[in-house]
């Protein structure tokens, strides 16, 4: 199974996103940084009969911070369509779409413990359900665990090493991902109040 290739990557910008046109599938993806820049993260692959419209409604209300490109495929047919997402969320596990698949407030949980365990650069083990710093956070439903373990497997893989391998720059970027993703989901479902979540976020960085 084939997958996107560096050189086909288009900005995310009004003006890039307006020139897409027809049905396919699409990938969202975040440029790395310093060393590894013209190499893309894909955080969120989709499906839809029109490109641009689903294109331009993550843009004007984004569900996954930070995107910075994107790549698409351009499939007429809608059975083909799935089938080729398919395959494409099963080779790049985008943490996106592993949030996506929760309800939105569980996705918010998943998040706030990926980050937990990033921040320490921890990665948790295939089979367990263990994280850093859960003792401190109540009940957390099972599901959620899984999926934060998943987000965290999906980081390691677009990364192609181990959480704990990773230097600060990386680390920071995937970071900023999901603190960004936590702001958005909370904006739009929970009522966010960005002076609280600053409060938060500055309690996390000290734990």
């Amino acid at each position: 199974m084939g997958s996107f290739q560096k050189a086909d990557a288009q900005k995310f910008d009004p003006a890039t996103v307006s020139r897409v046109a027809g049905g396919g599938i699409y990938a969202l993806a975040v440029e790395k940084p310093s060393e590894d820049r013209g190499k893309y993260a894909i955080i969120y692959v989709g499906k839809t009969s029109d490109l641009k419209s689903r294109l331009q409604k993550h843009l004007n209300d984004p569900s996954f911070a930070g995107v910075t490109h994107f790549f698409t495929e351009s499939i007429g047919d809608e059975a083909a369509r799935a089938d080729r997402e398919k395959d494409l969320i099963r080779h790049f596990m985008p943490m996106g779409n592993t949030l996506a698949d929760l309800p939105r407030a569980n996705a918010t949980e998943a998040a706030y413990l990926a980050v937990r365990a990033l921040w320490h650069r921890r990665v948790l083990a295939t089979e367990e359900v263990g994280i850093l710093g859960i003792d401190k956070l109540g009940r957390v439903p099972e599901t959620v665990r899984l999926a934060a373990n998943n987000v965290l497997k999906a980081i390691a893989k677009a990364e192609g090493k181990p959480v704990e391998q990773f230097d600060p720059t990386t680390a920071g970027l995937y970071l900023n991902l999901l603190y960004a993703t936590i702001r958005n989901i909370s904006t739009a479902d929970l009522g966010y109040d960005p002076s609280e979540g600053q409060r938060l976020l500055s309690e996390l960085r000290r734990d």
